[in-house]
């Protein structure tokens, strides 16, 4: 029992632990339908660490009565591993969970785009620190090599190697966290982008980030990077399209989620230090700095984008209305033009009508030469009819003329004619009968002319 206290979790190992709960649930989720299920495998996730770490916790008690080391908070360290595992857990399954969820408790659909929306952001908090944190590893490399082989043996390099690589994480969250604004104590020393006091430390490679010299100009450009979440936060939530009310609840949903897990991470990534005192990144300041930086830079983006996105949407709406009245007045002037042409064509066509009124068309003249033949054909038609009646009258008052002399021969004769005493029994027989005298007074007056019967018959 020495004293000496190392309450630092190392959290690249833990990142690892959380990324292969994750994995694993992950493959899982697909069977997961309910927040029944849901509940049953996070409850698998959580138990099996858990049921480890209550075994290590005993052989660490067991090696207590020989060794000189005492049994850590159990506690803390099942807090740790609970919420660690659960944390993984619901993480991957977060769409089964959160879509039953959501409909049993009525939550609104923006808690969605908050939480996706403060994932972004911490991923790129975690890349800009993650390069700030290389590039200071690279100005101080002559000094991390000392360090690394400063102990004889290979063993010892290995060694203080795995260790950075272990606690590297622990850098990376300390450059987060001083670029919001807020100061760091490692042991006795202290660092910010405003001050700087260096102090002894412990010769772990890592650690040669820290700076140890007075502050620079261009340390404040560290304050990028809370900007740019909050930048990403309002770009992320006002691509949504939400409502103005709703787009900032939704901002702020964004800012308490990446607080409170900036709170839970930099807790764990302090702590007790061995004999150089603790290391405290300052969780809670650093919380209360981000959230203002996210909820501040992220309503402006926010505005910002709204306001764009709505002098677009005017801009379209003007460029339509204005393509629309183009389109409109081009159809009218074409129908003018179309209008003007016909009249146009009217009136010369009137005109040529007007100025050459002895010319006609072939078929207007085919048309009067017919008219003009068939009225030639009718006149000589009729003296034609004329004619003939005129010789049909002619003949029959000659044939009538002609007849007029034989009448009057046939009735003097019948005059002259004695009564026949005797029964007459034909024709032939009767005029062979009239005696001789009388034929030749037949035959001789046959043989007058009319001239010298007319008298008689007077």
């Amino acid at each position: 029992m020495s004293g000496t206290n190392l309450g630092v979790l190392p959290l690249t190992v833990t990142a690892v632990v959380f990324a292969a709960t994750y994995h694993f649930v992950k493959r899982a989720s697909s069977a997961v339908t309910t927040t029944k299920d849901a509940g049953q495998v996070i409850a698998a996730a959580v138990g099996i660490p858990l049921v480890m770490t209550i075994i290590s916790l005993a052989i660490v008690k067991d090696a207590s009565t020989v060794l000189k080391i005492d049994t850590p908070n159990v506690l803390q360290s099942f807090g740790w591993t609970i919420l660690i595992h659960a944390v993984a857990a619901a993480s991957a399954l977060r769409k089964p969970l959160w879509k039953d969820l959501a409909e049993q408790r009525h939550l609104p659909e923006w808690l969605t785009f908050s939480a996706a929306a403060s994932r972004v952001s911490a991923i790129t908090m975690l890349g800009l620190g993650s390069a700030v944190t290389v590039m200071l590893l690279a100005v101080s490399w002559s000094d991390a090599a000392d360090q690394l082989f400063a102990y004889n043996g290979i063993g010892a390099a290995i060694g203080l190697g795995v260790l950075s690589v272990m606690y590297l994480a622990n850098v990376v969250v300390g450059v987060i966290a001083t670029s919001v604004g807020v100061t760091i104590t490692v042991g006795e020393g202290s660092v910010s982008v405003f001050a700087n006091e260096p102090a002894a430390g412990p010769s772990i490679p890592v650690l040669t980030a820290l700076p140890s010299t007075e502050p620079e100009l261009w340390w404040l450009l560290l304050l990028i990077i809370p900007a740019t979440a909050g930048v990403v936060t309002g770009k992320s939530i006002a691509a949504r399209g939400l409502k103005t009310r709703e787009l900032y609840s939704a901002i702020a949903a964004a800012a308490v989620m990446q607080a409170v897990a900036f709170f839970v991470i930099a807790l764990a990534a302090g702590g007790a230090f061995g004999v150089f005192g603790a290391i405290s990144l300052a969780p809670l300041l650093g919380a209360l700095a981000l959230l203002a930086w996210v909820l501040c830079i992220g309503s402006a983006t926010a505005g910002l984008s709204l306001w764009l996105r709505e002098h677009r949407e005017r801009k379209e709406r003007r460029g339509d209305v204005e393509r629309a009245i183009a389109e409109a007045l081009a159809e009218e002037a074409e129908q003018k033009a179309k209008t003007t042409a016909e009249a146009s064509s009217e009136k010369d066509a009137q005109a040529e009508k007007e100025d050459k009124p002895g010319k006609k068309s072939k078929a207007e003249a085919a048309e009067e030469a017919k008219v003009v033949e068939s009225s030639e054909k009718a006149p000589a038609a009729k003296d034609t009819d004329g004619q003939d009646a005129e010789e049909v009258s002619s003949g029959g008052k000659a044939e009538a003329t002609a007849a007029e002399p034989k009448r009057g021969r046939i009735v003097a004769l019948t005059r002259k004619l004695p009564t026949v005493p005797f029964d007459v029994p034909s024709i032939p027989g009767a005029v062979a009968k009239i005696p001789s005298k009388v034929k030749s007074g037949i035959t001789g007056a046959g043989k007058k002319s009319p001239t010298e019967s007319e008298p008689s018959d007077k």
